[in-house]
Order: C-alpha cells, then structure tokens, then sequence
C-alpha cells in the first residue's frame, strides 16, 4: 500500500534531473479515522513533497486553533514502508 513503487521512483529520478522544479503530491484520502501507513504512490517518493489535509479547530490555541501538527482524520499518513514521515 505505501512502498515505493517505480512511479515514485520516476518521479524522484525527475527532481533529479531538474533541479529546478519541485513537485508537490497529494497524500490521499485513505487514512480513515487516523489509520497509519496509508499514503501511496507517488506521495512515497523521496525527492517530492506530500501534502496532507490538516484539521484546525479547538481551543487549544489563542486563535483557537490545535495548529499545524493536526492531519485531518481521513488524510493518508505515515510513516513509509521504509520508515520515512509522510506527509511531509
């Protein structure tokens, strides 16, 4: 489910060769309630950046918010097959 396939590696060998692009990939939906081990390829990828879907609300802030290390419930998440943190 989350290892890396050779689309990421694809897309890693790509920010490789051009140094000046960065490439940004949704996570994915599939983490219902904050299950691990979820994102997929390419959001595995090495060399590219993962976004996940972030849940702000709360009090535990002054703006009332739970800030930014809150992944909404249903983003994918890590960590990889190989260890890394995702989303990044």
């Amino acid at each position: 489910l989350n290892f890396y396939t050779t689309q990421a590696r694809n897309f890693d060998q790509y920010m490789y060769d051009n140094d000046d692009f960065l490439i940004v990939i949704a996570a994915g939906n599939s983490g219902h309630g904050d299950a691990p081990n979820t994102v997929r390829s390419p959001a595995t990828g090495k060399n590219i950046i993962a976004v996940g879907a972030h849940h702000n609300t709360g009090t535990s802030t002054p703006s009332r918010g739970l800030g930014p290390s809150y992944i909404a419930d249903f983003s994918s998440r890590g960590p990889t097959s190989d260890g890394r943190t995702k989303p990044d």
